[in-house]
């Protein structure tokens, strides 16, 4: 009876939520321009007319529309495909269990325990590490991947097509994320060849990087057991 009533309830939140992620989408294909900043004002809103509504409440704890909007956009994009009226009550269910867990701590103290002490630092230390990471890799790509290193790409493209391909305004993000991605490729190369990189077998030694690349490296072993076989065969004749 317990299940049943909550989702009762989160398949009306997810009714008055999934506008707020559909609507400025259809809004672009099916309204006149000069409506499309009226629609997006009244679904910003949200439910009863209130912006930034309250979609649920865990203790003295609000959960607004905007939670949710922000968790779904944090959520992997496989999980985003799914359609709003399943992904929205997963991520309010989500959102309500975090609170209820975080709201232990008023009874249990977790917060002074030593071990989510130091776990709390590791994750501040790697969020930061994080951030760096992409902030290096954003720099990068974009002094790699100018505009018109774009229409250099487009051009080339077109040349090689028979058919017309449509102007490049309409897959400019295409042809970016495709000269993105081999410029990554790029880097990773560039970066694993540095000397600072050690790479240890099962036994513990050091090997030679070059012989730790997956399937190279087991097409190397198979040839040398090839030629070890091939000349004990040999020696054997």
């Amino acid at each position: 009876m317990i299940y049943q009533t909550a989702t009762s309830k989160l398949a009306l939140i997810s009714a008055l939520i999934v506008p707020l992620l559909a609507a400025p989408a259809y809004a672009q294909d099916e309204q006149p321009a000069q409506e499309t900043e009226a629609s997006q004002d009244q679904n910003a809103q949200g439910a009863g007319g209130e912006e930034n509504a309250i979609v649920a409440r865990v203790g003295s704890v609000d959960i607004r529309s905007s939670d949710v909007m922000t968790h779904v956009g944090m959520l992997p994009e496989g999980v985003r495909a799914q359609p709003p009226e399943l992904l929205i009550p997963m991520a309010v269910e989500q959102l309500v269990l975090r609170q209820l867990i975080l709201q232990q701590d008023a009874t249990q103290e977790l917060a002074e325990d030593p071990a989510v002490q130091i776990l709390a630092d590791e994750a501040a230390q790697s969020a930061r590490e994080n951030v760096l990471v992409q902030f290096w890799l954003e720099r990068e790509l974009e002094s790699r991947v100018t505009q018109e290193d774009i229409q250099s790409a487009y051009d080339t493209l077109q040349s090689a097509s028979e058919t017309e391909l449509p102007p490049l305004d309409q897959v400019r993000g295409q042809v970016e994320q495709r000269l993105r991605q081999q410029e990554i490729e790029t880097l990773t190369d560039e970066l694993l060849e540095s000397d600072l990189v050690t790479y240890y077998g099962p036994d513990g030694e050091p090997v030679d990087g070059a012989q730790t690349n997956g399937a190279g490296a087991g097409a190397d072993d198979a040839e040398e057991g090839d030629d070890t076989e091939t000349e004990t065969g040999t020696s054997s004749d």
